[in-house]
């Protein structure tokens, strides 16, 4: 097949995958990249450190390596393809290499007609150098992607994506086969399901026998009344006095003072 070119909706998937970066940096494989993941050259000159572009330039520069992904794509396939499925081939071309495409199996697939191991041969394609490794590694974000490309592929039918084999290099180690995580199934009526379970239940059961004593010495704790303060003879001697001269105790008056002393004397005697 020729002469197809991808749509400004791939296009858009692509640039949310690719982020744009207008100041070079290295990527995980420690090659220096800018704009949209654009690697190699601008204008002759190798991307390194310190290189900076305008939007504008990382525009161009994407919609001139479009062309270079989208012929590597109409070359290797020769069965007629969707626009959605185009625009697959074409972010994952763009992303691993038009020549490193062409040599897959996908084209292989496609060209057979099992579209169904094309979609899934996209998900392969998840492992990257990182860090300066020698050899790549399974890379979740490259995973990630490929599941994207994938649903897209299929028209946006999300489908589960098995995790590939040997993502956690750490259990190869420990010759221990990682579990795959399972989601559990939750009851429609689950509302229904809590409040039935905390009904108060109406049969003479072990949990009514213990909330209902339970219930009980609440309810005689509510019937107390807080208890009241003892007072001492001394204060009581004191109020006496105060009451019959009329005069409430009060700090710095001299009489209080004098009845507080006269108190403290009778209550001495007495105590």
């Amino acid at each position: 097949m020729s002469g197809m070119t991808i749509s400004q909706q791939g296009i858009n998937e692509l640039i949310g995958s690719e982020s744009l970066r207008l100041k070079a940096y290295q990527d995980q494989g420690k090659v220096w990249t800018i704009g949209y993941g654009h690697t190699g050259h601008i204008n002759g000159v190798p991307i390194g450190a310190g290189m900076t572009i305008t939007k504008d330039q990382a525009d161009t520069i994407l919609r001139g390596k479009l062309k270079e992904f989208e012929n590597a794509v109409n070359s290797s396939v020769k069965v007629p393809l969707s626009q959605n499925q185009f625009d697959a081939l074409v972010s994952l071309a763009y992303n691993i290499g038009g020549g490193a495409f062409s040599r897959s199996n996908i084209p292989k697939y496609l060209n057979s007609g099992d579209f169904q191991k094309a979609a899934d041969t996209i998900l392969e394609f998840n492992k990257s150098r990182q860090n300066g490794e020698p050899r790549p590694s399974f890379n979740k974000g490259l995973f990630n992607r490929r599941v994207r490309e994938r649903e897209m592929f299929l028209g946006g039918q999300k489908v589960d994506a098995p995790m590939p084999e040997n993502q956690f290099p750490l259990y190869d180690n420990l010759n221990i086969e990682p579990k795959p995580l399972s989601q559990p199934s939750i009851p429609v009526n689950l509302g229904e399901q809590l409040a039935s379970a905390f009904t108060p239940p109406t049969t003479n059961n072990g949990f009514e026998n213990y909330f209902n004593p339970m219930n009980s010495e609440f309810e005689a704790l509510n019937q107390f009344e807080p208890e009241q303060p003892k007072i001492s003879n001394r204060q009581k001697y004191q109020q006496q006095l105060a009451d019959a001269f009329g005069i409430a105790p009060q700090v710095g008056n001299g009489l209080p003072d004098y009845i507080g002393d006269m108190v403290r004397s009778i209550y001495d005697q007495t105590a």
